[in-house]
């Protein structure tokens, strides 16, 4: 019997297969478990990545803080300024995301409740400075952006053609990749200390 509540408490979230938004709300309840700040949050049935529209998003990047040398494995100070940025230029809400990547049958950045929650207690521990996390921005409508993604594989695996591509859809309707939402906000990258603020310029 008390093997069996271990097991029952032990066991790990199967997150893989589900929707995005049923992965969405779960993250939001396990934000709060974590004793974690929620941003503002909203939920939309409205589609926002038109072409128009990423194009009045994307218009002034490369021009003003788009940099491959800069994004490869820097999502989160990345994501944290573009946010702010988009922020700036539009009414829309865009949702820090951390959480990790299912491409093919590999697991990218992979994290559970309980890896998160020691990192909480007793902070990072990293030999060469690098963090296994990942983090997108989500938009209302369950849409995300990921502008780091495509560079970092595309410099670790040797395939410059995917240097400087940007993922942005549904997060439903990725071909042979799923996106898994663990936490929503950038509380727990300030509690940690792997963020700081970073002021756009």
């Amino acid at each position: 019997m008390i093997k069996k509540l271990f097991n029952i408490f032990n066991k790990k979230e199967n997150l893989i297969g589900m929707s995005y938004e049923t992965n969405f709300h779960k993250a939001i309840s396990r934000t709060r478990r974590l004793g974690l700040n929620l941003p503002k949050i909203d939920f939309s049935e409205e589609r926002y990545l038109t072409e128009d529209y990423q194009e009045y998003l994307f218009k002034n990047l490369v021009n003003e803080v788009f940099n491959t040398n800069e994004i490869d494995a820097q999502c989160m100070s990345f994501n944290y300024r573009i946010r702010e940025y988009f922020h700036e230029i539009t009414d829309n809400n865009f949702m820090y995301t951390i959480g990790y990547v299912k491409y093919n049958d590999k697991l990218m950045f992979e994290q559970t409740e309980k890896s998160l929650k020691n990192m909480l207690n007793y902070g990072i521990q990293s030999i060469d400075g690098s963090i296994n996390i990942h983090v997108w921005l989500t938009l209302p409508s369950m849409e995300i952006i990921d502008l780091t993604l495509a560079t970092t594989l595309g410099k670790v695996w040797n395939k410059p053609e995917l240097i400087g591509r940007l993922f942005t859809r549904h997060a439903d309707e990725f071909d042979g990749m799923q996106y898994i939402p663990l936490l929503v906000g950038d509380d727990f990258l300030r509690k940690t200390g792997a963020l700081i603020d970073i002021k756009f310029i």
